[in-house]
């Protein structure tokens, strides 16, 4: 049986890299509602704002995932 000794509570590259793209998304989200609602007032929606701020976080948090490489943060010992 082997065991994993993991050095540190740091996460893995994909997990770090999904939450800085996450939150990225909100920054952006939160900035182009407020563009809309101020320079574009007849675009503005804020139910399709609400819709796709539920819907693309998956897609942006799986892409980040895809592209980033992860580096090993495990030991193993048999």
């Amino acid at each position: 049986m082997a065991t994993v000794i993991q050095p540190s509570a740091q996460p893995t590259n994909k997990v770090a890299a999904g939450t800085a793209a996450l939150a990225a998304w909100g920054i952006f989200v939160s900035i182009g509602s407020l563009t809309l609602k101020n320079l574009f007032p007849a675009w503005y929606d804020p139910d399709m704002i609400i819709a796709i701020s539920a819907g693309v976080p998956t897609i942006v948090n799986f892409a980040t995932g895809w592209f980033v490489k992860d580096a090993p943060n495990v030991v193993v010992q048999q």
